[in-house]
């Protein structure tokens, strides 16, 4: 079956589950506070985070900064304290509960169901009726927390006799964006500078090449990400956006510890934003790039290669789409790639075009269970 949410290989902007609503099985979805919310709403890092500030007495947090708290949640099941670790679990349960009916509304294309995402036909509820593979990837999902909450999501859609969709955790990998990145670059060159622009941190790294396969990608410190409020398209505020991009790109070049001749001059960039013929979305906090540049990547590649006195080309990737290439060998046919994080982010692994191969055994590949 044709796939519906792409076009030449990019991922349509309507594939985004973050706006499916919820309200099969209303009794249910109402016990947990989430019936008629979209998905975007009830299931993120945000949300997790802030329920469990809702034990920050009992879990001892209120010392810690809002992005420790799953890292520390992982913490706590490793530990002895039964009452602390009955509570995460509890979370876990919950937000998995969550994740599944999120699944299970994908899965169903009743009349009334359908009513919820007007911008889908025929065609795109029948196409998700043949996704059988998920490979799910994302922070919120790191460590035995993130097992103990898929755990209740499989659990969940087996409950409710869903069979045949199966689910893929990738690895505990925090750059798997940077690595899919990597699989975009062209040329034969050792290494590339890879960057992944999030929502809430921008993420950098020098990809390492041997033969054309990715042998690993050296991870650089993140940075925090600036000016991507969905709500800001003033001038002012994509002019802010555009200069931290730019330099964010100049400083990783200036302080990179490899030879500079060695560099290749392809940089690949995955954006927290759709992206069609090269050219960024009108939706997403990157969207207001387009009031510096409609073709923003032909800009970008010419601004960096001016200042810098080199000729660059950059290459301009959706998220979801980097984040797909990790799973192209992983027989993807009737599969899709989510991650989760400050929202979902979806690509189809099976429609993803790459030029390079990773080595199976590196540092940082990223492997599913």
């Amino acid at each position: 079956m044709v796939n519906p949410f792409t076009k030449n290989n990019y991922t349509l902007p309507l594939a985004s589950i973050n706006h499916v609503k919820l309200i099969i099985l209303k009794d249910e979805l109402s016990k947990l506070g989430i019936y008629n919310k979209s998905a975007y709403q009830v299931f993120s890092s945000k949300e997790i985070i802030n329920e469990l500030k809702l034990y920050t007495s009992q879990l001892n947090l209120s010392n810690y900064k809002d992005h420790e708290l799953l890292i520390l949640a992982n913490k706590i099941l490793s530990e002895n304290n039964l009452e602390k670790i009955a509570l995460i679990k509890k979370i876990s349960k919950k937000y998995g509960e969550v994740l599944g009916y999120i699944f299970h509304s994908l899965k169903n294309d009743t009349f009334k169901n359908r009513q919820t995402r007007f911008d889908w036909h025929d065609r795109h509820w029948s196409f998700w009726k043949t996704i059988n593979k998920i490979f799910i990837s994302g922070g919120i999902l790191n460590g035995n927390f993130g097992n103990l909450l898929l755990k209740s999501t499989k659990k969940l859609l087996l409950d409710n006799k869903i069979v045949d969709l199966k689910i893929f955790k990738a690895t505990d990998t925090q750059e798997i964006g940077l690595l899919g990145s990597s699989l975009f670059i062209k040329e034969n060159s050792p290494y590339n500078m890879v960057f992944d622009f999030g929502q809430t941190f921008i993420k950098r790294g020098i990809a390492n090449f041997e033969n054309n396969i990715l042998q690993y990608v050296d991870i650089l410190p993140k940075k925090k990400s600036l000016y991507t409020n969905c709500e800001n398209f003033s001038d002012l505020d994509s002019k802010l956006l555009n200069e931290y991009i730019i330099n964010t790109i100049l400083d990783t070049y200036k302080n990179a510890t490899y030879p500079k001749e060695s560099l290749g001059n392809e940089i690949s960039i995955s954006f927290a934003n759709n992206i069609l013929d090269k050219k960024l979305s009108n939706s997403g906090g990157y969207a207001k790039l387009n009031l510096i540049a409609n073709n923003y990547e032909n800009y970008l590649s010419n601004k960096v290669s001016q200042i810098l006195n080199y000729k660059f080309k950059i290459n301009l990737i959706h998220d979801g789409t980097a984040i797909a290439a990790n799973f192209h060998n992983n027989k993807t046919i009737n599969s899709v790639s989510i991650s989760s994080g400050t929202a979902f982010s979806i690509g189809f692994p099976n429609e993803v075009k790459i030029y390079k191969k990773s080595k199976t055994n590196s540092k940082n590949f990223v492997k599913i269970t």
